[in-house]
């Protein structure tokens, strides 16, 4: 009877983590806390390792001085913003590559003539019956996590060069023609 006990007791519990990972308590702007290592979904989903999304600088030509000297947008204000955005939009991720694209298709925005030339105004950009990014009213209250500050930092002193200049649309479906998909989210080419 003990061992019968027992063994629904560890049903009940495994049932109970597989609903919560159902559930994705992993929500966006839940807190800065990282559930995803706990989501079993999430855990049976990722199948290979994730990939390095930094620049790749060849060690013997790198330079300290260049390899962080800041442009006009590396500011502490447009880190803080950027990682706000980065977080609030989808801080639940559980690549990195989704933030960093993220953040990318922000800072493609400023970089092209379509856009305002500010993190700012293309943050806030009203138009077309709302604003670009629907989380940029709530980033006041927005925490960002270490890895949001830390992609955000890194986005905005090395810049995105790499990225197509066309990689401006980031939502929940396809707009334009799609660069990647991760998460969820469609991350797309202006055409």
């Amino acid at each position: 009877m003990k061992t019968r006990s027992i063994l629904l007791m560890a049903c009940l519990i495994v049932a109970s983590w597989l609903l919560a990972s159902l559930i994705d308590v992993n929500a966006k702007n839940m807190s800065t806390r990282n559930y995803a290592p706990w989501n079993a979904f999430a855990l049976a989903a990722e199948k290979e390792p994730e990939r390095s999304w930094r620049p790749q600088v060849p060690e013997e030509t790198a330079e300290p001085e260049e390899a962080t000297k800041p442009d006009k947008l590396h500011t502490e204000e447009n880190v803080m913003l950027l990682a706000k955005l980065i977080e609030a939009e989808n801080g639940s991720a559980i690549h990195d590559e989704t933030l960093v694209l993220t953040g990318v298709c922000v800072l493609k925005r400023v970089k092209s003539p379509h856009y305002p030339d500010t993190l700012r105004g293309v943050i806030y950009q009203e138009g077309g019956g709302g604003r670009a990014y629907a989380t940029a009213p709530g980033l006041d209250g927005v925490h960002p996590s270490e890895r949001a500050l830390e992609i955000a930092e890194e986005l905005l002193v090395y810049g995105v060069d790499e990225y197509p200049d066309s990689l401006v649309y980031q939502a929940m479906f396809p707009q334009g023609k799609v660069h990647k998909k991760l998460d969820g989210e469609y991350f797309c080419l202006a055409e």
